[in-house]
């Protein structure tokens, strides 16, 4: 998004306070079954396909988006992002072009250009969202050179919108009517070419985008027609309803309105949730005339995002059948060609170690084992509900802890992670869902119905079964054996501690620990134990140092920036009585070992910045 929209946006809303493949309900034996096995044969080159949905993506075929953003004809570009590209993890990869630097190009100039990029495209087998619509209106060459694009390249596997709740008037009162009309037009362009539509975004103060389209006459049934040409993805910034987004994100991928459902992190939500250097408060001031108030030093609180809670996020929504993630800023989040030319730290250290696990160990749930697991669903009565207003429904169960009714926005602003697992994510339905997908969960309300009758009434309908104990976020992936768990803790040092059940497919062992913020743990149980461990971060301390200035630390490389001080991991692992020793390898830290023979339990200790695998047979 461009940052000066959303700041024009913010001082609008604090000016108001002051004053082919159809999707039908037919079987589409195009798509791939879901599955949860754990042998995962690996996808090649080219992933697209020429007949049925040009690329289908399930629990098994993970999607991740890398955007680039071209001012013209700039082919380069996609050769540099393939070149770099890990190469195991290209057949998951799709590049978004995202087109708002041709505002300068007739629509002529921009159809050739995006013709050109799409033949770099098809030379290297390589997929290509083409981003059409956003909070601006049409963006790229027009519908007619994009359905000519359809026609010509087989790499072009979909069009994406993004971002319609950032204009002010959306905002403030939900989809508008151009948008509704667009965002029909290019889910039936799609349609026509078995194509994607992939929808980002977030919500703001007004209705959520996307639980007002669920209660639209035209978009709903339009949607459940094409479902499997519909992909919803939430976007991790807005404005105080980050749990509600994400609940309305999972909500249509439940209710049938998308095929599947994923997250867009953001290294800009530090600085647009208020935060400044690691450990310290939010910026003070909360919102005003000027918009919400926030660091003046932009790059370096944006910089400040741990890289760990890239991971942390996809795990959020994997362990909810997410199977779709991108990251902003792309270089910083996965490749840096136009920097240093390498992997960044980040996708080195954080997103790639779990990508692969996600996809070769196959550890996202297929969306009948979610819907197995979810009991409890919020369905409004209409576009919107006063209790999904900065996520007041949610902090009864995972969201936003310890706000007060004077500094609700502010306070919701700086919380984004799920403080448990227990409840899973509670999926918002849509309003006009059909019977049938509401009886499908045990316990169905509107969210003002939940927030009257509070946590200690609903927690019991949410709870999933068996959950772990402890204060970290911890919920099942895949089957009972494999579990994710992270330090739920965006910004706090606070360590978070977990216990988790017996898990059967290695010897009944019960794994436990005490991990310091911003580490996330990824455990297999299904034949012995196989676990990754991770807590990396840049030394972002170093970023606001006064003798640096704004201009330089934009200019820095990112591995200039060097890793954070390491910290320290503790697990246990009790097993049953009887059970001999068990022998760990390590790869990433050397491990301090202790066993009690009392107890059956191992503890393991290790001092780290970065991942770590463990390994017990």
């Amino acid at each position: 998004m461009r940052r000066s929209s959303l700041a024009l946006v913010l001082v609008l809303v604090a000016a108001l306070i002051a004053g082919g493949c159809s999707g039908s309900d037919e079987k589409d034996e195009s798509r791939p079954a879901e599955n949860t096995t754990t042998t995962a044969p690996a996808l090649t080159l080219p992933r697209y396909r020429t007949e049925g949905i040009r690329l289908a993506v399930s629990n098994t075929e993970p999607l991740v988006i890398y955007n680039v953003y071209p001012s013209g004809a700039e082919p380069e570009l996609i050769e540099q992002v393939v070149d770099l590209w890990p190469e195991d993890l290209l057949p998951y990869l799709a590049i978004q072009i995202i087109p708002n630097g041709f505002d300068e190009l007739t629509l002529p100039e921009r159809a050739e250009a995006v013709d050109v990029m799409l033949d770099a495209a098809d030379k290297a087998q390589v997929a290509v969202i083409l981003q059409t619509f956003t909070l601006f209106g049409d963006e790229g060459p027009g519908e007619a050179a994009v359905d000519a694009a359809f026609d010509e390249h087989p790499s072009l596997v979909g069009i994406g919108v993004a971002e319609l709740s950032a204009k002010y008037e959306a905002s403030m009162g939900g989809l508008q009517e151009d948008q509704r009309v667009a965002l029909a037009e290019r889910i039936e362009q799609a349609a026509r070419h078995d194509a994607i539509l992939l929808w980002a975004d977030m919500g703001y103060l007004g209705p959520q985008v996307f639980v007002d389209a669920g209660a639209d006459e035209t978009l709903y049934p339009l949607m459940r027609k094409h479902r499997d040409n519909i992909i919803i993805q939430v976007k991790q910034n807005g404005l105080g309803r980050r749990f509600g987004s994400q609940s309305a994100a999972f909500g249509l991928f439940m209710s049938d309105m998308a095929s599947a459902w994923g997250i867009n992190s953001e290294d800009w939500l530090w600085w647009e949730a208020s935060l400044q250097r690691l450990g310290d408060p939010q910026v003070p001031g909360g919102l005003t005339v000027a918009g919400m108030t926030r660091s003046e030093f932009q790059v370096r609180a944006r910089l400040t995002y741990p890289e760990a809670l890239f991971g942390t996020e996809m795990l959020l929504v994997a362990a909810s059948g997410g199977s779709v993630f991108s990251i902003e800023a792309p270089q910083r989040g996965t490749i840096d060609p136009l920097g240093t030319g390498e992997l960044s730290p980040a996708g080195e250290n954080v997103v790639f170690p779990v990508l692969r696990r996600l996809i070769n160990d196959r550890l996202i749930p297929s969306r009948a084992e979610v819907q197995s697991r979810v009991r409890l669903a919020l369905q409004p009565a209409d576009r919107d509900d006063p209790a999904l207003g900065t996520d007041l429904v949610f902090s009864e169960l995972y969201g936003p802890d310890g706000c007060t009714e004077a500094d609700r926005l502010t306070c919701a602003q700086h919380q984004w992670l799920s403080s448990t697992g227990r409840y899973g994510i509670v999926p918002t339905l849509p309003a006009l869902a059909d019977p049938e997908i509401a009886d499908r969960f045990a316990t169905v309300m509107t969210p003002s119905e939940a927030l009257a009758a509070g946590g200690d009434q609903i927690g019991p309908k949410a709870q999933t079964t068996d959950p772990a104990s402890g204060d970290a976020w911890a919920v099942r992936a895949v089957g009972d054996d494999t579990w994710f768990v992270a330090n739920p803790h965006e910004n706090e040092d606070v360590r978070a501690t977990f216990e988790l059940p017996a898990i059967a497919g290695a010897a009944n062992v019960e794994v436990g620990g005490d991990i310091a913020r911003h580490t996330f743990v990824m455990v297999d149980g299904r034949d012995g134990l196989s676990l990754l461990v991770n807590n990396y971060r840049t030394d972002s301390d170093r970023l606001w140092d006064e003798n640096i200035s704004e201009d330089a630390i934009a200019k820095m490389n990112q591995d200039e920036v060097g890793d954070a001080e390491p910290e320290t991991t503790t697990l246990t692992f009790t097993y049953p009585s009887g059970t001999a020793r068990p022998k760990v390898t390590a790869k990433g830290a050397t491990l301090k070992e202790s066993w009690d023979d009392k107890s059956n339990t191992l503890t393991v200790k290790f001092t780290h910045r970065g991942p770590v695998e463990l390994t017990i047979p």
